[in-house]
């Protein structure tokens, strides 16, 4: 009888340290998967990111290029007498208002190399320094650039002196010789809105830096030396990837968005699956497997891998934080041509069949969602067997599609991650319902 108390005792004891020593394991390898998991979560949400704050200077820039070229801007700038360039300002100052009342801007102006002239869209505002009047320095720093276009950050004379974000544009005269400045100014409270949303949606910090490293835009001014500290040798970025990193708690992803000159910022908060709540459940799991091993092994097993498949699935819960600003959003993996939903309206749900694989499922998805006026156009555009070539110069492609149910929606392929060949492996694809105005906005562009 004391020899099977024995062996009982020796078998419970070697059962519970084969559990325990699983548990161990099983933690360290959590670890590892969530490390992964936050690097793909970074990812997308940079990505998402970008891509906003792209859409909201895209018509300030162009705007500002196509006022360069307006010729009542050149034969204005061209003038070199302040007597005459006053005489003369009447055409200008109506095409600056006529562009502000059209695309609704909070600053439209235009600065002389000849006559030195600040124009806006009241009339000669007053005639700059550039090196004398501290006011003026922005004039004097963007022609020492020698940059065609800039975004900067500044205090607006029209605004009694609020932030503003100015895109600056180089006007030249028929010659090609340099003449002036033009461009527009959007009020920061706009740019604080955007980033501030980002922040609640997806518990991140969104800066955008200059190339010395210093932020300009961000939630608030008052958390810049806290939450944005100088990034030394930023240029380091300058290639348009984006950049990973690890810092203690926090991952850190940085974007040189090419057509601001700028560097996007994404910091957001690193999921610890070893911190102690993770620990204790996991515990507890073991602790109660200890008990129902001797007549349940294979219960024990089964709750042990089913607890091991969440945690592989950790990466596509985070994902459905995206779910509020999105009408769907699938994960497609190209190599594998699997589709994954992150989260769909029910209308979307219904129609995608995973079974088929990626392409398939889009196909079908498409030709029952779509109105026959736009089909063929809808299939090329999400044609998933040439996604791959044509993602291979750039992380994002977008156009708009009609529905049957939702109308006008705007379609987004996001590169996730690429192979050691730079061939994209897995594209998150979203739409996005257009409402009027921005389907106004989008057609006056065109």
């Amino acid at each position: 009888m004391n020899v099977k108390k024995i062996v009982v005792a020796s078998v419970v004891l070697i059962l519970f340290s084969c559990l325990m020593s699983i548990f161990f394991v099983t933690v360290e390898n959590a670890d590892s998967i969530a490390s992964h998991c936050n690097e793909t979560e970074h990812r997308a949400v940079s990505k998402i990111v970008e891509n906003s704050i792209n859409e909201s200077f895209l018509t300030p820039i162009i705007v500002a290029r196509t006022m360069s070229e307006n010729q009542t801007m050149i034969d204005t700038l061209t003038i070199t007498d302040k007597d005459q360039v006053l005489q003369n300002q009447k055409p200008l100052r109506d095409y600056l208002e006529k562009i502000r009342k059209e695309y609704n801007c909070t600053t439209v102006f235009a600065a002389s190399d000849n006559s030195k002239a600040y124009f806006t869209r009241e009339g000669i505002k007053k005639f700059i320094s550039p090196g004398v009047e501290p006011n003026d320095v922005w004039y004097k720093n963007f022609v020492d650039s020698g940059k065609k276009l800039e975004l900067n950050v500044d205090r607006d004379v029209v605004l009694n002196g609020a932030l503003s974000a100015f895109v600056n544009c180089q006007v030249l005269d028929e010659k090609r010789t340099f003449i002036g400045a033009c461009g527009i100014g959007i009020d920061m409270e706009e740019l604080w809105v955007l980033l501030k949303r980002y922040e609640e949606i997806y518990n991140a910090k969104v800066g955008l830096y200059d190339g010395n490293g210093i932020v300009r835009i961000c939630t608030k001014e008052e958390t810049k030396e806290k939450d944005f500290p100088r990034i030394e040798n930023i240029d380091n970025y300058f290639d348009g990837e984006s950049y990973y990193e690890k810092i203690g708690d926090t991952g850190r992803i940085i974007t040189y968005m090419k057509n601001l000159d700028w560097y996007l910022v994404v910091k957001v908060q690193e999921k610890n699956v070893t911190g102690f709540f993770q620990i204790a459940r996991y515990g507890f799991i073991c602790f109660i497997a200890a008990f129902i091993v001797m007549t349940a092994l294979y219960f024990v097993y089964r709750k042990f891998f089913n607890r091991q498949d969440a945690v592989k699935n950790f990466d596509y819960n985070i994902l459905r934080a995206f779910e509020k600003p999105y009408y769907s959003a699938h994960l497609i993996n190209l190599e594998k041509d699997t589709v994954q939903t992150i989260v769909a309206n029910a209308h979307i749900l219904s129609t995608v069949n995973p079974v088929l694989g990626a392409k398939k499922a889009m196909i079908e998805t498409i030709k029952k969602v779509s109105v026959e006026a736009t089909l063929e156009e809808t299939l090329n555009f999400t044609d998933i067997s040439t996604l791959a070539e044509r993602l291979k110069s750039s992380d994002m492609i977008s156009g708009e599609c009609k529905g049957k149910l939702m109308g006008w929606y705007r379609g987004t392929f996001i590169v996730v991650s690429r192979d050691e060949k730079g061939v994209p492996v897995e594209v998150l694809w979203t739409s996005q319902i257009l409402d009027d105005q921005i389907e106004k906005d989008d057609i006056q562009l065109e």
